[in-house]
């Protein structure tokens, strides 16, 4: 008889159990579902409709050979540093009368972005100065475009 007492409310335990798993599964769902917009990038049916015409500016970009060389050097007595961007083409030869745009973005902090006018001083060097509120990691994003041809390029550099 005793012993019919205490199976008795096991049961109930296992309700119980399955009670709290319930109720904390919809509390994960409700915080999932009110949290995440379900996008993650905005504009992505458009970039997704632009894909192939992306590939091609890839692969046109890729025939050029176009490889940029950037460097910032030590700042001069005025605080501003020096930056030199030399481009050549696949066969080594420099790349001359271009228009090129180099943007300096800090990838950690809150600084703007520094955007040094360049100008071709020797074929296929093109130099400029900026002056950098910091030292550390920097990306250079790089425009080059001459004629009909584009390219763009993104170097990550470290200024002292």
């Amino acid at each position: 008889m005793e012993t019919a007492k205490r199976s008795s409310g096991l049961p109930w335990i296992y309700v119980g159990g399955m009670a709290v798993v319930v109720v904390v599964n919809a509390i994960m769902v409700t915080l999932a579902l009110s949290t995440f917009s379900g996008l993650s990038h905005t504009g992505s049916f458009a970039r997704g409709l632009a894909y192939n015409e992306l590939l091609d500016r890839v692969e046109r970009q890729e025939a050029l050979g176009w490889q940029p060389a950037i460097a910032v050097a030590p700042p001069s007595a005025e605080g501003a540093r020096p930056v030199s961007l030399d481009i050549v083409d696949g066969q080594g030869r420099p790349v001359t009368g271009a228009i090129v745009r180099v943007t300096l973005v800090r990838p950690v902090g809150k600084l703007a972005p520094l955007e040094p006018v360049l100008s071709e001083v020797a074929a296929g060097r093109y130099a400029g100065k900026v002056e950098l509120p910091a030292s550390g990691q920097w990306d250079a994003r790089i425009s080059v475009a001459r004629g009909g041809d584009r390219a763009e390029f993104v170097r990550r550099m470290f200024v002292r």
